[in-house]
């Protein structure tokens, strides 16, 4: 087994016994020699915090494919859910909030009764073809926003807020009534807030483009 110079003794013999020594693990070039490193050579625990040097583990090493990106995601998740195991569901419902928040306008069907799934965006559109009912919307989260345009088509058009059931519309001082009256080719834009508590999308403010 090559082992290091000995101070005090190998006279003469050092270049020679630490090349030896350092031949073990390095090749001709000054590199580490592939799998010259293993489990044999690390005693347990003998890498640990104190080992490792401050930023020794970066992004550059992370992209090489040393430490993957699903290996860091299971491990933060793993002690987030040690810590409290409702933060699964908790990230997982901030992950769709924003996802409805970049969401892009999402065009909706013009039907009799016109329907609004709050999953997918926070941003509606739809051009009316006649008298329409704008339905309870479906899967609203507390506190979130939304906003509707409502497009008339070949005539006058009123859509009518479905209000008076869970999860439908309430009235207030900025929108006094249950019909929006849109004039030809113009758009009714309707803003609204979902309080889960009262089961209902309050009307924040409505206006028709000039």
């Amino acid at each position: 087994m090559a082992r290091l110079p000995i101070p005090g003794s190998d006279e003469n013999t050092w270049g020679d016994i630490l090349n030896e020594y350092l031949s073990q693990t390095l090749g001709s070039d000054g590199t580490l020699k592939e799998n010259s490193v293993g489990v044999e050579q690390l005693k347990p625990n003998s890498v640990g915090a104190d080992q490792l040097i401050e930023n020794s583990v970066t992004a550059a090493v992370i992209a090489d494919g040393s430490i993957t990106e699903a290996q860091l995601h299971a491990d933060v998740q793993t002690k987030l859910n040690a810590v409290d195991p409702t933060l699964d569901g908790r990230l997982q419902t901030v992950e769709e909030a924003t996802a409805r928040l970049l969401a892009a306008p999402l065009g909706l069907t013009d039907q009799a009764t016109i329907a609004t799934n709050a999953a997918l965006s926070t941003h509606f559109r739809v051009t009316v073809a006649a008298d329409r009912t704008l339905g309870v919307p479906a899967n609203p989260a507390d506190g979130m926003n939304a906003l509707w345009e409502l497009t008339a088509s070949g005539d006058n058009r009123v859509v009518m807020l479905t209000v008076g059931v869970a999860g439908g519309f309430e009235l207030t001082g900025a929108v006094p009534s249950v019909e929006i009256a849109i004039p030809d080719s113009k758009t009714a834009v309707l803003f609204a807030r979902y309080n889960a508590g009262r089961q209902r999308w309050t009307t924040l403010a409505l206006t028709v483009t000039a």
